[in-house]
Protein backbone atom coordinates (compact mmCIF):
# COMPACT_ATOMS: atom_id res chain seq x y z
CA UNK A 1 0.00 0.00 0.00
CA UNK A 2 1.64 3.35 -0.76
CA UNK A 3 0.13 6.92 -1.99
CA UNK A 4 -0.84 8.49 0.95
CA UNK A 5 0.25 9.66 4.39
CA UNK A 6 -1.76 10.48 7.50
CA UNK A 7 0.18 13.74 9.27
CA UNK A 8 -0.36 14.33 12.62
CA UNK A 9 1.68 17.73 13.71
CA UNK A 10 2.58 18.08 17.53
CA UNK A 11 3.43 21.10 19.32
CA UNK A 12 5.77 20.04 22.38
CA UNK A 13 9.03 20.99 22.84
CA UNK A 14 12.12 20.37 24.63
CA UNK A 15 11.86 16.51 25.25
CA UNK A 16 12.64 13.02 23.73
CA UNK A 17 9.43 11.19 21.85
CA UNK A 18 9.20 7.57 21.83
CA UNK A 19 8.18 5.95 18.61
CA UNK A 20 6.46 2.84 18.52
CA UNK A 21 7.26 0.04 16.36
CA UNK A 22 10.96 0.65 16.35
CA UNK A 23 11.07 3.85 15.55
CA UNK A 24 13.40 4.72 17.57
CA UNK A 25 13.47 8.58 19.25
CA UNK A 26 14.00 12.03 18.10
CA UNK A 27 14.86 14.89 19.52
CA UNK A 28 12.20 17.86 19.15
CA UNK A 29 12.79 21.32 21.00
CA UNK A 30 12.08 22.03 24.66
CA UNK A 31 8.79 20.75 26.67
CA UNK A 32 6.25 23.29 27.75
CA UNK A 33 4.98 22.27 31.09
CA UNK A 34 1.07 22.40 31.12
CA UNK A 35 -0.99 22.52 34.21
CA UNK A 36 -2.89 19.26 35.12
CA UNK A 37 -2.50 15.83 35.87
CA UNK A 38 -2.29 14.44 32.69
CA UNK A 39 -1.02 15.02 29.51
CA UNK A 40 -3.56 16.73 26.92
CA UNK A 41 -4.12 16.14 23.31
CA UNK A 42 -5.75 19.02 21.62
CA UNK A 43 -6.45 21.10 18.11
CA UNK A 44 -7.64 17.66 17.12
CA UNK A 45 -8.44 19.05 13.13
CA UNK A 46 -10.24 15.57 11.71
CA UNK A 47 -12.00 15.22 14.73
CA UNK A 48 -14.29 18.44 13.98
CA UNK A 49 -15.00 17.47 9.94
CA UNK A 50 -17.53 14.52 10.91
CA UNK A 51 -17.25 11.31 12.36
CA UNK A 52 -15.80 9.38 9.70
CA UNK A 53 -12.22 10.64 7.91
CA UNK A 54 -11.86 8.77 4.27
CA UNK A 55 -8.50 8.00 3.24
CA UNK A 56 -7.16 6.16 -0.11
CA UNK A 57 -5.39 2.87 0.09
CA UNK A 58 -2.99 1.81 -2.29
CA UNK A 59 -3.27 3.94 -5.45
CA UNK A 60 -2.06 1.88 -8.71
CA UNK A 61 -1.79 4.75 -11.25
CA UNK A 62 0.03 7.88 -9.20
CA UNK A 63 0.71 8.60 -5.84
CA UNK A 64 -2.44 10.48 -4.51
CA UNK A 65 -0.37 12.44 -2.05
CA UNK A 66 -0.65 13.45 1.24
CA UNK A 67 -3.66 13.88 3.70
CA UNK A 68 -3.99 15.91 6.15
CA UNK A 69 -2.90 17.13 8.28
CA UNK A 70 -4.42 15.58 10.94
CA UNK A 71 -3.28 17.75 14.08
CA UNK A 72 -3.12 16.68 17.51
CA UNK A 73 -1.38 18.99 19.71
CA UNK A 74 0.29 17.32 22.98
CA UNK A 75 2.09 18.28 25.71
CA UNK A 76 2.67 17.24 29.18
CA UNK A 77 5.21 17.13 31.70
CA UNK A 78 9.00 15.20 31.37
CA UNK A 79 8.90 13.09 29.14
CA UNK A 80 6.29 12.77 26.59
CA UNK A 81 5.20 10.32 23.86
CA UNK A 82 2.65 9.28 21.36
CA UNK A 83 1.35 5.81 20.34
CA UNK A 84 -1.46 5.17 17.73
CA UNK A 85 -3.58 1.76 17.50
CA UNK A 86 -5.82 0.81 15.36
CA UNK A 87 -9.10 -1.41 16.34
CA UNK A 88 -8.27 -4.02 13.57
CA UNK A 89 -4.48 -4.21 13.64
CA UNK A 90 -3.26 -2.87 16.89
CA UNK A 91 -0.29 -0.99 17.12
CA UNK A 92 0.58 1.70 13.98
CA UNK A 93 3.65 2.29 13.37
CA UNK A 94 4.45 5.93 13.38
CA UNK A 95 7.73 8.44 12.65
CA UNK A 96 8.78 12.02 13.40
CA UNK A 97 10.09 14.22 10.83
CA UNK A 98 12.74 16.86 12.28
CA UNK A 99 9.92 19.58 12.86
CA UNK A 100 8.07 17.16 15.09
CA UNK A 101 5.66 16.20 13.06
CA UNK A 102 4.19 12.29 13.20
CA UNK A 103 3.00 10.55 9.85
CA UNK A 104 1.00 6.91 10.43
CA UNK A 105 2.99 4.49 7.80
CA UNK A 106 -0.26 3.77 5.56
CA UNK A 107 0.89 0.33 5.06
CA UNK A 108 -0.03 -0.73 8.59
CA UNK A 109 -3.47 0.04 7.85
CA UNK A 110 -5.17 -2.20 5.13
CA UNK A 111 -8.27 -0.99 3.47
CA UNK A 112 -11.79 -0.79 5.63
CA UNK A 113 -12.93 1.00 8.82
CA UNK A 114 -10.62 1.59 11.87
CA UNK A 115 -11.09 3.28 15.14
CA UNK A 116 -7.70 4.84 15.64
CA UNK A 117 -6.87 5.85 19.37
CA UNK A 118 -4.25 8.23 19.33
CA UNK A 119 -2.36 8.15 22.80
CA UNK A 120 -0.62 10.86 24.69
CA UNK A 121 1.60 10.26 27.51
CA UNK A 122 3.74 11.58 30.43
CA UNK A 123 4.92 11.08 33.30
CA UNK A 124 1.94 11.96 35.09
CA UNK A 125 -0.06 9.63 32.86
CA UNK A 126 -2.12 8.72 30.11
CA UNK A 127 -4.75 10.81 27.41
CA UNK A 128 -6.20 9.54 24.27
CA UNK A 129 -8.32 10.92 21.49
CA UNK A 130 -9.88 8.62 19.02
CA UNK A 131 -10.90 8.96 15.28
CA UNK A 132 -12.82 6.71 12.87
CA UNK A 133 -10.70 6.27 9.72
CA UNK A 134 -12.12 4.52 6.23
CA UNK A 135 -9.25 3.73 4.15
CA UNK A 136 -10.92 2.61 0.96
CA UNK A 137 -9.39 1.04 -2.21
CA UNK A 138 -10.46 1.14 -5.52
CA UNK A 139 -11.05 -1.84 -7.96
CA UNK A 140 -8.29 -3.95 -9.03
CA UNK A 141 -6.75 -4.05 -12.29
CA UNK A 142 -8.45 -5.94 -14.95
CA UNK A 143 -5.31 -8.08 -16.00
CA UNK A 144 -7.82 -10.76 -18.37
CA UNK A 145 -5.65 -13.64 -17.55
CA UNK A 146 -8.21 -15.64 -16.51
CA UNK A 147 -11.08 -16.58 -18.54
CA UNK A 148 -13.74 -13.74 -19.03
CA UNK A 149 -16.89 -15.97 -18.96
CA UNK A 150 -18.99 -15.01 -16.14
CA UNK A 151 -16.42 -11.75 -15.23
CA UNK A 152 -19.06 -9.13 -16.45
CA UNK A 153 -17.73 -8.50 -19.69
CA UNK A 154 -19.00 -9.68 -23.49
CA UNK A 155 -17.31 -10.12 -26.30
CA UNK A 156 -19.02 -9.05 -29.84
CA UNK A 157 -17.82 -9.72 -33.82
CA UNK A 158 -14.13 -10.34 -33.99
CA UNK A 159 -12.81 -9.63 -30.81
CA UNK A 160 -10.72 -12.84 -28.26
CA UNK A 161 -8.95 -13.53 -25.03
CA UNK A 162 -5.54 -14.38 -26.36
CA UNK A 163 -3.60 -16.80 -24.38
CA UNK A 164 -1.22 -14.67 -23.67
CA UNK A 165 -3.18 -12.72 -21.04
CA UNK A 166 -4.50 -10.00 -23.21
CA UNK A 167 -7.62 -9.25 -25.65
CA UNK A 168 -7.21 -9.54 -29.18
CA UNK A 169 -9.86 -6.55 -30.65
CA UNK A 170 -9.69 -7.30 -34.33
CA UNK A 171 -7.28 -10.11 -35.01
CA UNK A 172 -4.25 -9.43 -37.74
CA UNK A 173 -6.45 -9.61 -40.62
CA UNK A 174 -8.38 -7.88 -43.43
CA UNK A 175 -11.92 -6.86 -43.12
CA UNK A 176 -12.23 -7.77 -38.93
CA UNK A 177 -14.64 -5.83 -36.49
CA UNK A 178 -14.69 -6.24 -32.54
CA UNK A 179 -15.69 -5.24 -29.44
CA UNK A 180 -15.74 -6.03 -25.71
CA UNK A 181 -17.66 -4.38 -23.48
CA UNK A 182 -18.15 -4.23 -19.31
CA UNK A 183 -21.71 -4.84 -19.88
CA UNK A 184 -21.51 -6.06 -15.90
CA UNK A 185 -21.61 -2.05 -14.55
CA UNK A 186 -21.46 1.23 -15.41
CA UNK A 187 -18.96 4.43 -15.17
CA UNK A 188 -20.53 6.85 -12.83
CA UNK A 189 -20.55 10.47 -14.17
CA UNK A 190 -18.31 12.98 -13.08
CA UNK A 191 -14.20 13.12 -12.71
CA UNK A 192 -13.15 9.67 -13.90
CA UNK A 193 -9.32 8.59 -14.55
CA UNK A 194 -8.82 5.49 -16.56
CA UNK A 195 -5.39 3.59 -17.60
CA UNK A 196 -4.56 0.24 -19.81
CA UNK A 197 -2.10 -0.93 -22.19
CA UNK A 198 -2.34 -1.46 -25.30
CA UNK A 199 -0.35 -2.54 -28.80
CA UNK A 200 -0.73 -2.58 -32.35
CA UNK A 201 1.35 -3.33 -35.06
CA UNK A 202 2.46 -6.38 -36.98
CA UNK A 203 0.36 -5.94 -39.83
CA UNK A 204 0.09 -5.57 -43.53
CA UNK A 205 -0.06 -2.92 -46.17
CA UNK A 206 1.08 -0.22 -43.81
CA UNK A 207 -1.23 -1.22 -40.65
CA UNK A 208 -4.96 -0.31 -40.32
CA UNK A 209 -7.31 0.55 -39.34
CA UNK A 210 -7.09 1.03 -35.34
CA UNK A 211 -9.27 0.94 -32.00
CA UNK A 212 -11.13 2.98 -29.43
CA UNK A 213 -11.73 3.00 -25.79
CA UNK A 214 -15.90 3.91 -25.66
CA UNK A 215 -17.29 4.81 -22.99
CA UNK A 216 -21.01 4.61 -23.61
CA UNK A 217 -24.44 6.46 -21.99
CA UNK A 218 -27.15 4.17 -22.88
CA UNK A 219 -29.93 2.46 -20.83
CA UNK A 220 -28.97 -0.75 -20.48
CA UNK A 221 -27.28 -4.05 -22.17
CA UNK A 222 -30.19 -4.26 -24.91
CA UNK A 223 -29.71 -0.63 -25.92
CA UNK A 224 -25.58 -1.03 -25.18
CA UNK A 225 -26.08 -4.04 -28.15
CA UNK A 226 -28.59 -2.13 -30.15
CA UNK A 227 -25.99 0.18 -30.88
CA UNK A 228 -23.08 -1.89 -31.44
CA UNK A 229 -25.16 -3.46 -34.21
CA UNK A 230 -25.07 -0.17 -35.53
CA UNK A 231 -21.43 0.92 -35.21
CA UNK A 232 -19.33 0.74 -38.57
CA UNK A 233 -15.91 -0.22 -39.45
CA UNK A 234 -12.88 1.19 -41.13
CA UNK A 235 -12.42 4.26 -40.16
CA UNK A 236 -15.18 4.81 -37.99
CA UNK A 237 -13.20 1.90 -35.52
CA UNK A 238 -16.04 0.13 -34.32
CA UNK A 239 -17.67 3.02 -32.52
CA UNK A 240 -18.43 5.54 -35.70
CA UNK A 241 -22.62 5.90 -35.93
CA UNK A 242 -22.73 9.72 -36.44
CA UNK A 243 -21.01 12.29 -38.84
CA UNK A 244 -18.95 10.96 -41.38
CA UNK A 245 -20.38 7.48 -40.07
CA UNK A 246 -24.11 7.66 -40.02
CA UNK A 247 -26.70 9.69 -38.05
CA UNK A 248 -27.57 7.39 -35.02
CA UNK A 249 -27.12 9.65 -32.07
CA UNK A 250 -25.36 8.50 -28.96
CA UNK A 251 -23.59 10.32 -25.76
CA UNK A 252 -20.26 8.67 -25.67
CA UNK A 253 -16.77 9.61 -25.11
CA UNK A 254 -13.98 8.01 -27.46
CA UNK A 255 -10.03 7.73 -26.60
CA UNK A 256 -9.22 6.34 -30.05
CA UNK A 257 -5.70 5.25 -31.51
CA UNK A 258 -5.99 5.91 -34.94
CA UNK A 259 -3.27 4.58 -37.74
CA UNK A 260 -4.93 5.00 -40.45
CA UNK A 261 -5.83 8.55 -42.24
CA UNK A 262 -9.20 9.03 -43.53
CA UNK A 263 -9.48 13.12 -44.82
CA UNK A 264 -13.40 12.45 -45.06
CA UNK A 265 -13.63 12.25 -41.43
CA UNK A 266 -11.17 15.24 -40.93
CA UNK A 267 -8.52 13.16 -39.43
CA UNK A 268 -6.01 15.43 -37.92
CA UNK A 269 -3.38 14.35 -39.42
CA UNK A 270 -1.83 11.45 -41.71
CA UNK A 271 0.11 10.28 -38.85
CA UNK A 272 0.03 7.77 -36.06
CA UNK A 273 -2.18 9.42 -33.43
CA UNK A 274 -4.22 9.40 -30.28
CA UNK A 275 -7.22 11.16 -29.92
CA UNK A 276 -10.40 12.22 -27.83
CA UNK A 277 -13.64 12.27 -29.87
CA UNK A 278 -17.21 12.04 -28.68
CA UNK A 279 -20.77 10.86 -29.43
CA UNK A 280 -20.18 8.59 -31.94
CA UNK A 281 -18.29 10.97 -34.68
CA UNK A 282 -14.66 10.35 -35.13
CA UNK A 283 -14.65 13.50 -36.54
CA UNK A 284 -15.78 15.39 -33.84
CA UNK A 285 -11.90 15.95 -32.15
CA UNK A 286 -11.61 17.25 -28.47
CA UNK A 287 -7.91 17.22 -28.63
CA UNK A 288 -5.04 14.94 -30.25
CA UNK A 289 -1.14 13.99 -30.08
CA UNK A 290 1.10 12.46 -32.55
CA UNK A 291 1.82 8.84 -31.22
CA UNK A 292 4.00 6.29 -32.41
CA UNK A 293 2.08 3.23 -32.26
CA UNK A 294 2.59 0.41 -34.70
CA UNK A 295 5.55 -1.41 -33.35
CA UNK A 296 3.78 -3.49 -31.41
CA UNK A 297 5.14 -2.53 -28.20
CA UNK A 298 2.61 -2.25 -24.88
CA UNK A 299 2.53 1.42 -24.09
CA UNK A 300 0.75 2.26 -20.85
CA UNK A 301 -2.14 5.11 -21.80
CA UNK A 302 -3.65 7.18 -18.97
CA UNK A 303 -7.11 9.75 -19.69
CA UNK A 304 -7.89 12.05 -16.89
CA UNK A 305 -10.87 14.46 -16.73
CA UNK A 306 -11.51 16.88 -14.40
CA UNK A 307 -14.17 18.90 -14.50
CA UNK A 308 -14.46 20.33 -17.86
CA UNK A 309 -10.26 19.94 -18.39
CA UNK A 310 -9.30 16.49 -20.21
CA UNK A 311 -5.62 15.13 -20.08
CA UNK A 312 -4.12 12.15 -22.27
CA UNK A 313 -0.85 10.59 -20.68
CA UNK A 314 0.69 8.19 -23.06
CA UNK A 315 3.66 6.09 -20.49
CA UNK A 316 3.74 8.68 -17.68
CA UNK A 317 4.46 11.63 -19.82
CA UNK A 318 1.60 14.11 -20.53
CA UNK A 319 1.15 14.63 -24.59
CA UNK A 320 -2.16 16.50 -24.20
CA UNK A 321 -4.60 18.63 -22.20
CA UNK A 322 -7.20 21.02 -23.01
CA UNK A 323 -10.31 22.67 -20.91
CA UNK A 324 -13.06 22.47 -22.94
CA UNK A 325 -16.24 24.40 -21.73
CA UNK A 326 -18.95 22.09 -23.47
CA UNK A 327 -17.27 19.13 -22.37
CA UNK A 328 -19.27 16.59 -19.65
CA UNK A 329 -18.53 13.36 -19.00
CA UNK A 330 -21.65 11.33 -18.61
CA UNK A 331 -20.51 8.04 -17.71
CA UNK A 332 -21.75 4.49 -19.12
CA UNK A 333 -20.37 1.44 -19.74
CA UNK A 334 -17.22 0.94 -21.33
CA UNK A 335 -15.78 -0.88 -23.48
CA UNK A 336 -13.23 -1.23 -26.57
CA UNK A 337 -13.64 -1.57 -30.80
CA UNK A 338 -11.58 -1.84 -33.28
CA UNK A 339 -11.48 -2.27 -37.10
CA UNK A 340 -9.56 -3.85 -40.03
CA UNK A 341 -9.85 -2.86 -43.57
CA UNK A 342 -7.53 -3.78 -46.60
CA UNK A 343 -4.72 -2.84 -44.44
CA UNK A 344 -4.38 -4.55 -40.68
CA UNK A 345 -2.83 -4.92 -37.38
CA UNK A 346 -2.96 -6.59 -33.94
CA UNK A 347 -5.08 -4.21 -31.51
CA UNK A 348 -4.40 -5.66 -28.00
CA UNK A 349 -5.43 -3.98 -25.05
CA UNK A 350 -4.61 -5.11 -21.39
CA UNK A 351 -4.61 -4.31 -17.64
CA UNK A 352 -7.63 -1.72 -17.52
CA UNK A 353 -7.84 0.35 -14.12
CA UNK A 354 -10.75 2.60 -13.92
CA UNK A 355 -10.80 5.22 -10.99
CA UNK A 356 -14.68 5.61 -10.31
CA UNK A 357 -15.71 4.02 -6.76
CA UNK A 358 -13.30 4.18 -3.84
CA UNK A 359 -14.58 1.81 -1.82
CA UNK A 360 -13.89 1.30 2.10
CA UNK A 361 -14.56 -2.41 2.73
CA UNK A 362 -16.69 -4.27 5.85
Amino acid sequence: MRGWTVGIALTMGCSRVALPGGGGETDVGPLTPTPGDSPSISDTAPFARGPTVFVEAYDPIQPVGELGPIVARVTGRGEVGLVVSSDRTGDVPVRVEPDGSFRVDPAALPAGHHLLTFYGTDNTGTTEETLYLGVCEWPPPQDFDSPIAGSGWTLYGDASQDPGGWLEITGNASARSGHIYWTSRKIPPGDFEIAFDIATGGGANGGADGYAVNVVDVADVAALEAWIAQTNNGGCLGYGTSGPCGEVAVDAFHVEFDTWFNGEFSDPTAENHVAIARNGDPSDILLWALQPLEDLQWRRIRVTGRGTVVSVYVDGVRVQQADIPDFRFEGGYLGVSGSTGWAYNYHRFDNLVVRDRCAVPD
